[in-house]
């Protein structure tokens, strides 16, 4: 069984990727919490074989919070959940070593897509977010979430 754990601060996504992999008998969401001072001590005592950390809680910085946990939990694969496409959040994201990047609008197979290629070694980053960054190594304009008449 997979183990899986959550933290961000909407209680919506905490239920919503919860949802995802509940329903799902080879994974069991081993805690869903909202701030990073319980989810250290949570994670003192469980550490999920994946969890997927906001960027942003509460004021707090998960990609700080990110570096201390890929230290002391070296076997936990860490994937960013986050509604921030700046292409250089990502890339500071992969160096405090993310193992994967999502946006909160990922679909569930991208969820699932994730978790499989972060348990395989494999670095995952959510298409739609791979296209950004390329845009933008081709000095191309972003054109995701753009309203046109």
């Amino acid at each position: 069984m997979i183990t899986i754990g959550i933290i961000d601060d909407h209680g919506i996504v905490l239920q919503g990727v919860s949802a995802v992999f509940s329903t799902k008998k080879e994974f069991k969401v081993v805690f869903a919490i909202n701030n990073l001072p319980e989810a250290n001590t949570t994670l003192e005592q469980t550490q999920p074989q994946v969890l997927f950390l906001d960027i942003n809680i509460k004021g707090d910085d998960g990609l700080e919070a990110l570096k201390i946990f890929k230290k002391k939990y070296t076997a936990m694969k860490v994937v960013m959940l986050t509604s921030f496409e700046e292409t250089a959040l990502v890339k500071t994201a992969l160096r405090n070593g993310a193992d994967g990047y999502l946006l909160k609008d990922a679909s569930e197979t991208e969820f699932l897509t994730a978790v499989e290629n972060v348990l395989n070694g494999k670095q995952f980053i959510q298409p739609a977010m791979q296209e950004i960054l390329l845009k933008e190594s081709l000095g191309q304009k972003k054109t995701r979430h753009t309203f046109q008449n």
